[in-house]
């Protein structure tokens, strides 16, 4: 015969967690303010011209994003352009968590779904 299953004595937040939300679906990090980006900016730290290849590759990436261009949002770090021309500065890491990349966990970086039109156009125009 089957047993009625026992009544749970335990409090509710003593239950399993709830697994993991993926990034897109968690709130994004405070984003950095204008004033913050061009911080970031500043403290890039490479020769010159390497700084300028990183920063026109966020620039790239930024555009694609913001046409809508499929699978834009996400930055494979293996990929030569972002390996080679974004991530070899450093700096850059914590520029694009600034601008609202998020670690993904699985070799990729993902821009927030929150982080619209509007603040890629700003992020782009303190870029230039």
């Amino acid at each position: 015969p089957c047993k009625a299953a026992p009544q749970a004595t335990q409090p509710l937040q003593e239950v399993a967690p709830a697994a993991k939300a993926p990034p897109s679906a968690r709130p994004a990090e405070p984003l950095a303010s204008p004033a913050e980006l061009r911080e970031l900016r500043r403290k890039l730290e490479a020769p010159t011209s390497s700084i300028g290849t990183c920063l026109s590759a966020v620039r790239r990436c930024l555009s694609d994003i913001s046409r809508d261009v499929k699978g834009a949002r996400v930055l494979q770090r293996q990929a030569p352009e972002v390996r080679d021309r974004i991530l070899r500065v450093r700096g850059a890491e914590e520029l694009l968590k600034g601008i609202g990349f998020q670690e993904t966990g699985l070799g990729t970086l993902e821009l927030h779904s929150s982080v619209n039109k509007g603040r890629i156009d700003i992020v782009q125009k303190i870029l230039s």
